[in-house]
């Protein structure tokens, strides 16, 4: 069966063309002795298998409608599992909420309604691009040490790696992202641009992959006319701090404009996050 990667690259190619963008800070909310979404994994429970999807989360009701059609996908995918998603930041919930009047509940919440509705599969699929700091953290804390170890043992555990954990990874969304922009990328004045988050310690060492993916696409690309930019990651600033200190400006100006600028998220609405890695339907079955 094929790797479920590759819906998820179309989920990626559909975030880039999202105009609105916003992070979020994660100040804590006071916590609630009664878990909301207890009652919502029992109402909907239907077999013995679940996926969790795993994302930072975003406020932009355009990103919220990319992260619809991944679940959806999801589940056409994977019919015979119980697909959830769940943010990791509290503000991007509360204001999701806000804004949509709908539901969203906390990570741990969904752990552990998912954990006592009685399933006895559990995929975890981070929707991170790079192994970064949210990743791990998810992965290693959130669910090894709590859900695996320390709360529900007895469950069988998948997680599911970030979407580039492999040199093959790279050189994959390398050419869907190629292919997507291919037609603009055929003149030479065009330029598209993808945006990352980045890493502001200089010996982090997930900070790389954005660099591969750059170098991929200009194996693919002739006119070598796409680039890859992030918000912290010095080596690959959207804009250099030195050029922005030189011109007084905060951010890029418009001096040299070349004749089709495009700038796209290559981090899924909100963060270092897009889209998971490994899991596969035979591993589900």
């Amino acid at each position: 069966m094929k790797n479920f990667k590759f819906y998820l690259m179309a989920a990626l190619v559909a975030a880039t063309t999202c105009t609105g963008f916003t992070s979020c800070s994660d100040d804590d909310d006071a916590e609630s002795t009664v878990n909301p979404a207890t009652r919502v994994v029992a109402e909907t429970k239907k077999y013995d298998t679940a996926i969790l999807l795993c994302t930072f989360g975003s406020t932009y009701n355009e990103s919220l409608d990319v992260y619809n059609e991944i679940i959806a996908d999801f589940r056409k995918q994977f019919p015979q599992t119980d697909i959830y998603m769940s943010f990791t930041s509290r503000t991007c919930i509360g204001r999701a909420e806000a804004s949509t009047g709908e539901a969203r509940y906390k990570l741990d919440q969904w752990l552990k309604a998912i954990g006592d509705a009685g399933y006895t599969r559990v995929a975890v699929q981070s929707l991170h691009v790079i192994p970064g700091e949210e990743y791990l953290s998810l992965m290693n804390t959130d669910i090894k040490k709590n859900f695996m170890i320390d709360w529900y043992p007895h469950i069988d555990v998948l997680k599911g790696a970030n979407l580039l954990s492999t040199d093959d990874d790279t050189d994959e969304v390398a050419q869907v992202l190629y292919n997507h922009y291919k037609d603009k990328l055929a003149e030479k004045k065009n330029i598209v641009l993808l945006m990352g988050h980045g890493n502001p310690d200089v010996n982090y060492n997930a900070n790389t992959k954005y660099s591969e993916v750059q170098t991929a696409l200009h194996t693919l690309a002739t006119n070598k006319n796409i680039f890859v930019g992030t918000v912290d990651y010095g080596e690959m600033l959207f804009w250099p701090k030195e050029e922005e200190e030189k011109s007084g400006r905060s951010h890029p100006g418009s001096t040299c404009r070349p004749n089709d600028s495009r700038l796209s998220r290559l981090h899924l609405l909100a963060s270092d996050e897009i889209l998971p890695g490994q899991l596969t339907v035979s591993q589900m079955k």
